[in-house]
């Protein structure tokens, strides 16, 4: 019996061992392409080249404790540093404006009362005619892409034409309410008033309910963590939560830069996979922020606790058309005009959505689904009645029906670029008749 040379058996060895790895990194990647392909469509190899920007922080929408508002941004804070802080912001700033110069709109700040805006507010009153926006952050959103669309067309019927946002992230009513009444009170301007929401009353005031805070409290979870990072006497337990939240945080935007420069199919799948684990982990820690810091809200802020046993859905839509009704109210005393606009949403309604936009736009896991399915119908149920009332209830809910283009640009509710100017578009029509006669 014969026997090969031993470094000749070796070196076949090696061979053989070497091709395995080959194939098992090849596969790997056929497999992680397939993965990319099923999230992100095309091809990852394919895709556009990750271009370096600055680090990803967890500093997101720096918020304060308000007296009047519960909450607000704090001063100075530009569109730009959020979106440093939020790499999905950062795909979609590049995605929608390739090659272009950077949008303008990027280095608007916070004024001196914690809304988006060119300029700080003020009581002295001026010849321009002043409409203002009020709404969550699907309004602020709008007014930073979809403002100069807007004051573009209603331009065209009169040029004093000012538009001012009042609208703030996760503000729903009674905020809108609220913040109406305090302006009000120190003698600002208004000519016009235009109030789009919808989403956060259902949204977050379903999850205002299931964490055991009334529906008409500001969100339950911007208010617990001010009250945890606010209070000097933060309670051991507290004091985790916040850490943990924080490093979540930070653990989650490191992740999504590193996946968004991943070079090699198989490094996106892996960096993905722990993403989506700190996510959940996140969101699982989130469900629960009342819990850790209860004697810690009683210290700093009132947390009122759930009132309603039954039927909580009639009673957000309730509340939400009350609140309108007293806003109509207050801008008629005022002398100014008042629109209430139900804003769209991708899961409410007949939009028929393309293959690319549903794979952003649409999760059976978002919060905002289920909210808006229950909600919505009751919402416009009340809506025709305000419309009987006197109030100018308007729908938006099928603007984007017949445009094929993407218009959401997450999947919670927010607009993309082209969804900004439909919307423009569709409220400069409503408000084109109620301008004075072009001086």
């Amino acid at each position: 019996m014969t026997t090969g040379h031993p470094r000749t058996n070796r070196r076949a060895v090696i061979e053989r061992a070497c091709l395995l790895v080959v194939s098992v990194l090849v596969t790997l990647e056929l497999v992680s392409n397939l993965y990319y392909s099923s999230i992100q469509g095309g091809q990852f190899y394919v895709r556009s080249s990750p271009e370096t920007g600055r680090p990803a922080s967890a500093d997101g929408p720096r918020l304060q404790l308000d007296p009047y508002f519960g909450f607000s941004r704090v001063e100075g804070i530009s569109v730009q540093q959020i979106v440093d802080g939020t790499t999905s912001l950062q795909d979609i700033i590049r995605e929608e404006y390739g090659n272009e110069p950077p949008p303008a709109w990027l280095g608007t700040e916070t004024n001196n009362y914690g809304f988006f805006s060119d300029e700080d507010y003020s009581t002295q009153s001026s010849d321009d005619f002043v409409i203002a926006l009020f709404g969550g952050s699907v309004a602020e959103r709008f007014f930073l892409q979809g403002k100069e669309r807007l004051v573009a067309r209603l331009s065209e019927g009169n040029p004093s034409v000012r538009l001012l946002c009042f609208a703030h992230s996760a503000f729903k009513q009674p905020q809108q309410l609220l913040v109406l009444s305090y302006f009000l009170s120190l003698g600002q301007q208004f000519d016009l008033i235009v109030n789009l929401d919808g989403v956060n009353e259902a949204g977050m005031g379903l999850g205002n309910e299931e964490n055991n805070v009334a529906f008409f409290a500001p969100w339950h979870s911007h208010m617990n963590n001010l009250a945890m990072f606010g209070s000097g006497t933060a309670e051991e337990e507290g004091r985790f939560y916040v850490a943990r939240m924080t490093l979540l945080e930070a653990d989650i935007a490191r992740l999504e830069e590193r996946r968004r420069q991943a070079m090699f199919a198989t490094q996106f799948l892996l960096t993905d996979l722990r993403l989506k684990a700190r996510q959940s982990a996140y969101r699982e820690l989130a469900a629960t922020p009342s819990k850790p810091g209860s004697s810690i809200g009683q210290e700093l802020v009132r947390v009122v606790p759930s009132q309603t046993s039954e039927d909580v859905e009639q009673s957000i839509a309730l509340h939400w058309a009350r609140s309108s009704a007293i806003m109509n109210v207050l801008a008629r005393e005022a002398g100014a005009q008042y629109i209430h606009v139900l804003q769209p949403n991708q899961y409410y309604g007949l939009r028929v959505f393309s293959e690319t936009e549903s794979r952003r736009a649409l999760s059976p896991k978002s919060p905002f689904r289920h909210s808006v399915i229950r909600v919505y119908p009751l919402l416009l149920e009340q809506g025709e009645k305000l419309a009987s009332d006197g109030v100018d209830f308007v729908d938006a809910t099928a603007i984007f029906n017949g445009v094929s283009d993407p218009v959401y640009s997450d999947d919670c509710c927010h607009l993309t670029r082209r969804g900004n100017e439909v919307l423009a578009e569709f409220l400069a029509e409503r408000i084109l008749p109620r301008l004075p006669a072009n001086p």
